[in-house]
């Protein structure tokens, strides 16, 4: 029993890790769908030449580009996350095959692996926060 309870744990929790980076994701797109409802160039649904309001228009064009910096902010980091999770936890699976009890000390490893996503999730927000 013992001996199918650690195979079930290293197998799957990586895979969890990286479920739980792919909410961050979803976080971060919640938040970025409400910003251009905000922008002075979208309030009042008439179409408006360039010309007649350039500065609500440039303004609007840069929060956009902050917009689209804090998706690929967080894409990039969730990307190179989810890589780091399954690289350590492809070390961590065969580090328990090979020595037992080692999986729980690899499991923090792993834990401060994850942390990039969390990380990109943050500096995500603090950019999107200026749009």
């Amino acid at each position: 029993d013992r001996y199918l309870l650690l195979e079930f744990d290293n197998k799957y929790s990586a895979k969890s890790f990286c479920e739980a980076i792919a909410i961050y994701g979803v976080i971060i797109a919640i938040l970025l769908t409400s910003k251009p409802k905000e922008w002075a160039w979208n309030k009042d649904n008439i179409k408006y030449t360039v010309d007649s309001n350039a500065s609500n228009f440039h303004d609007a064009k840069r929060k956009a580009y902050g917009v689209f910096a804090a998706g690929v902010i967080t894409g990039g980091c969730n990307l190179t996350c989810g890589i780091c999770v399954g690289i350590i936890g492809s070390g961590a699976a065969l580090t328990d095959a090979a020595q037992r009890g080692t999986f729980m000390k690899m499991l923090i490893v792993e834990i401060f692996g994850s942390a990039l996503g969390l990380y990109g999730v943050i500096i995500a927000i603090i950019v999107s926060s200026k749009a």
